[in-house]
Protein backbone atom coordinates (compact mmCIF):
# COMPACT_ATOMS: atom_id res chain seq x y z
CA UNK A 1 0.00 0.00 0.00
CA UNK A 2 0.91 3.35 -0.64
CA UNK A 3 2.40 5.59 1.81
CA UNK A 4 0.48 8.76 2.95
CA UNK A 5 3.66 10.68 3.92
CA UNK A 6 6.52 11.50 2.17
CA UNK A 7 10.16 10.48 2.97
CA UNK A 8 12.78 13.39 3.82
CA UNK A 9 14.83 12.25 1.05
CA UNK A 10 13.10 14.44 -1.43
CA UNK A 11 13.62 12.69 -4.27
CA UNK A 12 12.78 9.19 -2.61
CA UNK A 13 9.99 7.05 -4.18
CA UNK A 14 7.12 7.14 -2.19
CA UNK A 15 3.41 6.06 -2.56
CA UNK A 16 0.32 7.45 -1.59
CA UNK A 17 -2.72 5.33 -1.02
CA UNK A 18 -4.02 4.66 2.30
CA UNK A 19 -5.31 1.42 2.38
CA UNK A 20 -8.86 2.48 3.16
CA UNK A 21 -8.46 4.47 -0.48
CA UNK A 22 -8.07 0.73 -2.53
CA UNK A 23 -11.18 -0.95 -0.36
CA UNK A 24 -13.75 1.62 -0.26
CA UNK A 25 -15.78 -0.67 1.78
CA UNK A 26 -15.95 -4.52 2.18
CA UNK A 27 -17.80 -6.97 -0.12
CA UNK A 28 -17.78 -10.41 0.71
CA UNK A 29 -17.56 -12.03 -2.94
CA UNK A 30 -16.73 -8.97 -4.74
CA UNK A 31 -16.67 -8.45 -8.87
CA UNK A 32 -15.20 -9.63 -11.35
CA UNK A 33 -14.75 -6.09 -13.28
CA UNK A 34 -14.37 -5.87 -16.64
CA UNK A 35 -14.15 -9.23 -18.82
CA UNK A 36 -12.26 -7.15 -21.74
CA UNK A 37 -10.23 -5.73 -19.55
CA UNK A 38 -9.01 -9.37 -17.75
CA UNK A 39 -8.58 -10.35 -21.58
CA UNK A 40 -6.32 -7.47 -22.09
CA UNK A 41 -3.61 -8.60 -19.20
CA UNK A 42 -3.14 -11.83 -21.43
CA UNK A 43 0.62 -12.17 -23.93
CA UNK A 44 2.04 -8.66 -22.20
CA UNK A 45 5.09 -10.01 -21.11
CA UNK A 46 8.54 -7.64 -20.27
CA UNK A 47 12.10 -9.08 -19.30
CA UNK A 48 14.61 -6.37 -17.74
CA UNK A 49 17.19 -6.20 -20.41
CA UNK A 50 19.68 -5.48 -18.52
CA UNK A 51 18.96 -9.03 -16.58
CA UNK A 52 19.68 -10.27 -20.24
CA UNK A 53 23.03 -12.22 -19.08
CA UNK A 54 21.43 -13.21 -15.85
CA UNK A 55 18.72 -14.88 -17.87
CA UNK A 56 21.18 -17.07 -19.97
CA UNK A 57 23.62 -17.82 -16.87
CA UNK A 58 20.47 -21.29 -16.58
CA UNK A 59 17.70 -20.23 -14.88
CA UNK A 60 15.60 -23.55 -15.11
CA UNK A 61 12.36 -21.73 -16.46
CA UNK A 62 10.61 -25.46 -16.29
CA UNK A 63 10.77 -25.73 -12.60
CA UNK A 64 9.64 -21.42 -12.34
CA UNK A 65 6.61 -22.27 -14.41
CA UNK A 66 5.95 -25.61 -12.24
CA UNK A 67 6.34 -23.25 -9.02
CA UNK A 68 3.75 -21.25 -10.50
CA UNK A 69 1.31 -23.99 -11.01
CA UNK A 70 1.95 -24.96 -6.92
CA UNK A 71 1.16 -21.70 -5.83
CA UNK A 72 -1.87 -21.07 -7.48
CA UNK A 73 -3.28 -23.26 -4.93
CA UNK A 74 -1.93 -20.86 -2.25
CA UNK A 75 -3.74 -18.28 -3.32
CA UNK A 76 -7.05 -17.45 -1.83
CA UNK A 77 -10.38 -18.69 -3.66
CA UNK A 78 -11.73 -15.68 -4.78
CA UNK A 79 -8.71 -14.70 -6.25
CA UNK A 80 -7.26 -17.70 -7.86
CA UNK A 81 -9.35 -17.93 -11.24
CA UNK A 82 -6.26 -16.55 -13.35
CA UNK A 83 -3.93 -15.65 -10.32
CA UNK A 84 -1.03 -18.28 -12.27
CA UNK A 85 -0.23 -15.43 -14.81
CA UNK A 86 0.15 -12.64 -12.21
CA UNK A 87 1.95 -15.01 -10.11
CA UNK A 88 4.38 -16.17 -12.73
CA UNK A 89 5.58 -12.71 -13.74
CA UNK A 90 6.24 -11.85 -9.90
CA UNK A 91 8.22 -14.84 -9.96
CA UNK A 92 10.08 -14.55 -13.46
CA UNK A 93 11.12 -10.69 -12.38
CA UNK A 94 12.38 -11.80 -8.99
CA UNK A 95 14.51 -14.64 -10.61
CA UNK A 96 16.08 -12.01 -13.33
CA UNK A 97 16.48 -9.40 -10.17
CA UNK A 98 18.21 -12.55 -8.91
CA UNK A 99 16.36 -12.63 -5.97
CA UNK A 100 17.46 -15.72 -4.22
CA UNK A 101 15.85 -15.84 -0.72
CA UNK A 102 12.62 -17.67 -1.13
CA UNK A 103 11.25 -15.95 1.49
CA UNK A 104 11.73 -12.53 0.32
CA UNK A 105 9.84 -14.04 -3.19
CA UNK A 106 6.74 -15.23 -0.72
CA UNK A 107 6.60 -11.49 0.98
CA UNK A 108 6.18 -10.26 -2.84
CA UNK A 109 3.81 -12.42 -3.96
CA UNK A 110 2.00 -11.33 -0.26
CA UNK A 111 1.83 -8.05 -1.22
CA UNK A 112 0.55 -8.61 -4.46
CA UNK A 113 -2.46 -10.30 -3.33
CA UNK A 114 -2.89 -7.48 -0.70
CA UNK A 115 -2.28 -4.70 -3.05
CA UNK A 116 -3.76 -6.15 -6.47
CA UNK A 117 -6.10 -8.99 -5.73
CA UNK A 118 -4.07 -10.76 -8.48
CA UNK A 119 -6.57 -8.71 -11.25
CA UNK A 120 -9.80 -9.43 -9.49
CA UNK A 121 -11.21 -6.24 -8.36
CA UNK A 122 -13.72 -6.10 -5.47
CA UNK A 123 -16.75 -4.41 -7.43
CA UNK A 124 -17.73 -4.89 -10.56
CA UNK A 125 -17.44 -1.87 -11.95
CA UNK A 126 -13.51 -2.33 -11.27
CA UNK A 127 -11.11 -2.53 -13.61
CA UNK A 128 -8.38 -5.39 -13.22
CA UNK A 129 -5.44 -3.81 -11.24
CA UNK A 130 -6.52 -0.55 -10.93
CA UNK A 131 -7.38 1.30 -7.77
CA UNK A 132 -11.44 1.28 -7.18
CA UNK A 133 -13.63 3.97 -5.94
CA UNK A 134 -16.79 3.92 -5.07
CA UNK A 135 -19.38 4.23 -8.03
CA UNK A 136 -20.56 7.20 -10.11
CA UNK A 137 -24.04 7.43 -10.55
CA UNK A 138 -26.19 9.29 -12.51
CA UNK A 139 -28.99 11.46 -10.11
CA UNK A 140 -32.80 12.46 -11.22
CA UNK A 141 -31.75 15.69 -11.39
CA UNK A 142 -29.37 14.78 -14.61
CA UNK A 143 -25.93 15.39 -13.38
CA UNK A 144 -23.13 12.29 -11.87
CA UNK A 145 -22.14 12.44 -8.67
CA UNK A 146 -20.36 10.37 -5.91
CA UNK A 147 -19.35 9.94 -2.70
CA UNK A 148 -15.62 9.95 -2.42
CA UNK A 149 -14.15 6.94 0.31
CA UNK A 150 -12.18 8.03 3.15
CA UNK A 151 -12.65 11.80 2.30
CA UNK A 152 -16.50 11.24 3.18
CA UNK A 153 -17.76 14.36 0.95
CA UNK A 154 -19.69 14.19 -2.61
CA UNK A 155 -18.50 15.11 -5.88
CA UNK A 156 -20.30 15.69 -8.61
CA UNK A 157 -20.11 16.97 -12.11
CA UNK A 158 -22.19 17.61 -15.83
CA UNK A 159 -20.70 14.38 -16.90
CA UNK A 160 -19.39 11.50 -15.58
CA UNK A 161 -16.06 11.79 -16.86
CA UNK A 162 -16.11 15.23 -15.41
CA UNK A 163 -17.47 13.80 -11.62
CA UNK A 164 -14.79 11.13 -11.96
CA UNK A 165 -12.11 13.75 -12.76
CA UNK A 166 -13.61 15.29 -9.61
CA UNK A 167 -13.62 12.62 -7.24
CA UNK A 168 -10.16 11.36 -8.02
CA UNK A 169 -8.83 14.83 -7.43
CA UNK A 170 -10.58 14.89 -4.02
CA UNK A 171 -8.30 12.15 -2.86
CA UNK A 172 -4.75 12.76 -5.21
CA UNK A 173 -4.92 16.28 -6.17
CA UNK A 174 -1.83 18.25 -5.95
CA UNK A 175 -0.07 15.60 -4.25
CA UNK A 176 2.52 13.20 -5.44
CA UNK A 177 3.50 15.64 -8.52
CA UNK A 178 -0.62 15.42 -9.37
CA UNK A 179 -1.43 18.96 -10.66
CA UNK A 180 -4.53 19.82 -8.71
CA UNK A 181 -7.96 20.55 -11.04
CA UNK A 182 -6.83 18.37 -14.15
CA UNK A 183 -6.90 14.50 -14.67
CA UNK A 184 -3.72 13.90 -12.99
CA UNK A 185 -4.92 12.50 -9.60
CA UNK A 186 -7.65 9.43 -12.20
CA UNK A 187 -4.74 8.85 -14.40
CA UNK A 188 -1.76 8.03 -11.84
CA UNK A 189 -3.70 6.20 -9.13
CA UNK A 190 -2.81 3.30 -7.85
CA UNK A 191 -1.77 0.45 -10.33
CA UNK A 192 -0.35 -2.58 -10.41
CA UNK A 193 0.38 -5.65 -8.02
CA UNK A 194 1.91 -2.36 -5.70
CA UNK A 195 -0.54 0.18 -6.84
CA UNK A 196 2.06 3.01 -7.64
CA UNK A 197 0.67 6.25 -7.26
CA UNK A 198 0.85 9.83 -8.27
CA UNK A 199 2.40 11.17 -11.36
CA UNK A 200 5.88 12.11 -9.62
CA UNK A 201 6.26 8.31 -8.61
CA UNK A 202 5.19 6.94 -12.37
CA UNK A 203 8.01 9.57 -14.07
CA UNK A 204 10.55 8.34 -11.09
CA UNK A 205 9.81 4.73 -11.91
CA UNK A 206 10.33 5.09 -15.56
CA UNK A 207 13.54 6.18 -15.62
CA UNK A 208 14.17 3.26 -13.20
CA UNK A 209 13.14 0.94 -15.48
CA UNK A 210 15.03 2.51 -18.64
CA UNK A 211 18.15 2.93 -16.42
CA UNK A 212 18.42 -0.70 -16.57
CA UNK A 213 17.44 -2.02 -19.48
CA UNK A 214 13.92 -3.01 -18.73
CA UNK A 215 11.79 -3.91 -22.01
CA UNK A 216 8.55 -5.34 -22.45
CA UNK A 217 5.54 -5.16 -25.43
CA UNK A 218 2.28 -3.47 -25.41
CA UNK A 219 0.43 -4.02 -28.06
CA UNK A 220 3.14 -5.41 -30.49
CA UNK A 221 5.22 -2.41 -29.58
CA UNK A 222 8.49 -2.91 -27.90
CA UNK A 223 8.93 -0.52 -24.86
CA UNK A 224 12.93 -0.12 -23.31
CA UNK A 225 16.01 -0.68 -24.77
CA UNK A 226 18.23 0.27 -27.80
CA UNK A 227 15.96 -0.42 -29.97
CA UNK A 228 12.79 0.46 -28.15
CA UNK A 229 10.32 3.42 -27.93
CA UNK A 230 11.37 5.02 -24.54
CA UNK A 231 9.49 3.61 -21.78
CA UNK A 232 7.07 6.64 -20.28
CA UNK A 233 4.69 5.75 -17.63
CA UNK A 234 3.36 9.20 -17.66
CA UNK A 235 2.53 9.11 -21.05
CA UNK A 236 1.22 5.63 -21.19
CA UNK A 237 0.01 4.78 -17.06
CA UNK A 238 -2.03 1.87 -18.35
CA UNK A 239 0.99 -0.14 -19.08
CA UNK A 240 1.57 -0.82 -15.26
CA UNK A 241 -2.37 -2.23 -15.20
CA UNK A 242 -2.20 -3.98 -18.56
CA UNK A 243 1.86 -5.07 -18.72
CA UNK A 244 1.79 -8.45 -15.53
CA UNK A 245 5.31 -7.87 -16.32
CA UNK A 246 6.34 -4.27 -16.12
CA UNK A 247 3.91 -4.32 -12.99
CA UNK A 248 6.02 -7.09 -11.33
CA UNK A 249 9.22 -5.53 -12.51
CA UNK A 250 7.85 -2.35 -9.96
CA UNK A 251 6.98 -4.24 -7.21
CA UNK A 252 10.43 -6.14 -7.17
CA UNK A 253 12.31 -3.21 -8.01
CA UNK A 254 10.62 -1.13 -5.60
CA UNK A 255 10.77 -3.76 -2.49
CA UNK A 256 14.32 -5.25 -2.85
CA UNK A 257 16.21 -1.48 -3.93
CA UNK A 258 14.15 0.22 -1.60
CA UNK A 259 12.12 2.60 -3.68
CA UNK A 260 9.21 3.08 -2.03
CA UNK A 261 10.04 4.23 1.43
CA UNK A 262 13.73 4.04 1.42
CA UNK A 263 13.93 0.67 2.91
CA UNK A 264 14.65 -2.52 1.17
CA UNK A 265 13.19 -5.89 2.03
CA UNK A 266 16.41 -7.31 3.16
CA UNK A 267 16.16 -5.53 6.15
CA UNK A 268 13.30 -7.63 7.32
CA UNK A 269 13.50 -10.67 5.56
CA UNK A 270 17.07 -11.79 4.66
CA UNK A 271 17.57 -15.53 6.08
CA UNK A 272 17.13 -18.54 3.99
CA UNK A 273 14.85 -21.04 6.42
CA UNK A 274 15.32 -24.24 8.43
CA UNK A 275 13.41 -25.91 10.32
CA UNK A 276 14.98 -23.80 13.70
CA UNK A 277 14.50 -20.63 11.88
CA UNK A 278 11.59 -20.28 9.88
CA UNK A 279 9.51 -18.62 12.78
CA UNK A 280 12.00 -16.62 14.29
CA UNK A 281 14.33 -14.67 12.11
CA UNK A 282 12.25 -13.35 9.32
CA UNK A 283 10.14 -10.24 10.59
CA UNK A 284 7.08 -10.77 7.99
CA UNK A 285 5.21 -8.31 9.90
CA UNK A 286 7.57 -5.45 9.99
CA UNK A 287 8.36 -5.91 6.53
CA UNK A 288 5.37 -3.75 5.61
CA UNK A 289 7.32 -0.91 6.87
CA UNK A 290 8.90 -1.58 2.98
CA UNK A 291 5.61 -0.36 1.13
CA UNK A 292 3.78 1.17 3.73
CA UNK A 293 3.21 2.98 7.21
CA UNK A 294 -0.02 0.71 7.71
CA UNK A 295 1.68 -2.16 9.57
CA UNK A 296 -0.39 -2.36 12.64
CA UNK A 297 -3.79 -2.33 10.56
CA UNK A 298 -2.59 -4.95 7.89
CA UNK A 299 1.28 -6.36 8.54
CA UNK A 300 -0.36 -9.61 10.54
CA UNK A 301 -2.83 -10.24 7.29
CA UNK A 302 0.38 -9.20 5.15
CA UNK A 303 2.75 -11.77 7.12
CA UNK A 304 0.59 -14.64 7.13
CA UNK A 305 0.20 -14.87 3.39
CA UNK A 306 3.94 -14.18 3.39
CA UNK A 307 4.13 -17.83 5.16
CA UNK A 308 1.57 -19.47 3.05
CA UNK A 309 3.43 -18.92 0.12
CA UNK A 310 7.02 -19.18 2.08
CA UNK A 311 6.13 -23.27 2.58
CA UNK A 312 5.94 -23.86 -0.77
CA UNK A 313 8.84 -21.77 -2.11
CA UNK A 314 11.20 -22.74 0.64
CA UNK A 315 12.47 -26.05 -0.90
CA UNK A 316 12.52 -25.32 -4.79
CA UNK A 317 12.89 -21.73 -5.38
CA UNK A 318 16.71 -21.86 -4.70
CA UNK A 319 17.03 -24.47 -7.31
CA UNK A 320 16.10 -22.56 -9.99
CA UNK A 321 19.33 -20.76 -10.05
CA UNK A 322 22.25 -23.23 -11.26
CA UNK A 323 24.56 -22.23 -8.49
CA UNK A 324 22.17 -23.68 -6.21
CA UNK A 325 21.55 -26.75 -8.16
CA UNK A 326 25.26 -27.58 -8.38
CA UNK A 327 25.80 -27.45 -4.67
CA UNK A 328 22.55 -29.61 -4.09
CA UNK A 329 23.90 -32.38 -5.77
CA UNK A 330 27.57 -32.04 -4.40
CA UNK A 331 26.29 -31.76 -0.78
CA UNK A 332 23.21 -34.04 -0.76
CA UNK A 333 21.17 -30.80 0.72
CA UNK A 334 18.82 -28.56 -1.12
CA UNK A 335 21.07 -25.38 -2.01
CA UNK A 336 23.99 -26.82 -0.15
CA UNK A 337 23.16 -25.40 3.09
Amino acid sequence: MPDQQRSPVQDAFVQYQPDAARRPFQLNGGGRGNAAAQDALRGRTGQAGGDKAAADKGIDWELVESIADQLVAMVPREMRDGSREHILAILRQAALKGVRNSNQVAYLLATAEHESRFGHPQFSWGEPLVEEGNPIRKRRNGRWSGKVHIKNRWVSGKTKDEAEQKYWDALYGGKLGNKRGTSDAADYRGRGYVQITGKANYRKMSKVLAKEGFTYEHDGVKYGGRDGEPIDLVAHPEHVNEVPDLAARILVDGAMDGLFRNRSLDRYVNLDDDEDTFATKNNFYDARRVINADTKKNGRKIADAARRYAQTLLLQWPMIFPEAAARTISTGRVGGR
